[in-house]
């Protein structure tokens, strides 16, 4: 039994939304009063909804992770809710539009391609979740070619020599010399190095292998509460390849043993790397720290992430596999490792040389020589 959605003042107007009624069961239109009701309220919504709603109704979801839905926020409203497109009503919405906003951001913001490229990959990320929750039917972030962020220019970018890595460690303070030799020999990101706890370092009690663990990570974030910069913890890591162990180098080990020594409070879960007063470290003083080692160096555009660069290159360049070098840096594929490859200054005349080795390694043909007879034979009539 479904009721009326109201009580009509006179028969006459009840007989006329009878009457309207079977009308809708003749065509087979029929559905019960309160769905439609239902659906015009939704329509209703869905009708104000803008773009710069749909934005927080989808990084508030709780699908996300926290730091990922703040990084994600950041990109949304540095790129798309700084533009004409955020109060636009989301069912309105065409890909022609999006292919003006994508034009709009190249124009307004034309050294940032790479931000550029990840805000459009949110935005299509943002539209797909109102596609999901059936506020639209199709996503119309669709412009070829936009979510592919320009390759790094990696190779304007001098990688880190043997000599001025030895320099960086050593023109530290002596508490962050080991931690930064963690970083240049053993190939951890930032957030994994200061994530890093006693537990995570097997055999630091013995004197043979020391190996870390690495299972953690830790981000900046904005307090939500606060407003301030704080570092928060994660346990799990974005990819399953980020869960890996990593055997530190016998020279490097010593340093760490006596670090953990002197530094390092006894319980498991203590940080490696801290301040002076043993609280966790922000990673923009850690990065102030490595900056002194960078300039005794001569290095000062050197970063955390360069390290890597240079774990990765000095292990493959000296006959590691490139698969290996892959599992140990965490990445889920070696086409990062190839990259890292790619902009280790010099490859270009080795691989020439090599191809020269080769060349000359090869006898010349009969039929060459030959050839030369008849050209001389040819000269002397």
């Amino acid at each position: 039994m479904h009721a009326a959605p109201e009580t009509f003042p006179t028969e006459l107007d009840a007989d006329g939304w009878l009457s309207s009624e079977r009308r809708l069961i003749d065509r087979g239109d029929w559905t019960p009063p309160a769905e439609r009701e239902a659906e015009a309220q939704a329509a209703t919504e869905r009708a104000g909804l803008t773009v710069r709603d749909l934005s927080d109704r989808w990084l508030s979801n709780g699908h996300l992770k926290e730091s990922t839905a703040q990084s994600h926020g950041r990109m949304m409203d540095w790129r798309v809710l700084s533009t004409s497109l955020a109060d636009e009503p989301v069912v309105q919405v065409s890909r022609s539009r999006i292919t003006e906003w994508w034009a709009e951001v190249q124009e307004r913001w034309p050294d940032t391609a790479p931000t550029n490229s990840y805000a459009y990959k949110r935005l299509r990320t943002c539209f797909q979740f109102a596609v999901d929750a059936e506020i639209i039917g199709v996503n119309p972030v669709n412009v070829k070619g936009a979510g592919v962020p320009p390759r790094p220019k990696t190779r304007d970018h001098d990688l880190i020599t043997l000599q001025q890595a030895r320099a960086m460690a050593d023109g530290v303070n002596e508490r962050f010399k080991a931690p930064v030799e963690v970083l240049l020999w053993c190939g951890l990101r930032i957030g994994e190095l200061l994530e890093l706890r006693r537990k995570d370092v097997r055999g630091l009690s013995e004197d043979g292998t020391l190996t870390l663990r690495i299972r953690r990570n830790v981000q900046r974030m904005k307090d939500m509460e606060t407003g301030k910069q704080v570092m928060v913890p994660f346990g799990t890591p974005k990819t399953d390849a980020a869960n890996r162990d990593v055997v530190v180098p016998s020279a490097v080990a010593a340093n760490l043993r006596e670090h953990c020594r002197k530094h390092v409070a006894p319980g498991a879960e203590s940080l490696i790397v801290t301040t002076e007063k043993g609280k966790r470290i922000m990673d923009t003083t850690f990065r102030s720290a490595l900056k002194r080692g960078t300039r005794v160096a001569g290095r000062e555009d050197v970063t955390p992430h360069d390290c890597r660069r240079f774990y990765a290159t000095t292990m493959v360049s000296n006959g590691v596999n490139v698969e290996d070098v892959r599992r140990l840096m965490g990445h889920e594929t070696v086409d990062q490792v190839m990259e890292y490859m790619r902009s280790a200054s010099g490859y270009e005349k080795d691989a020439a040389e090599v191809l020269s080795r080769v060349m000359n390694s090869v006898a010349p043909s009969a039929t060459g020589d030959q050839d030369d007879q008849d050209d001389q034979d040819g000269d002397d009539e």
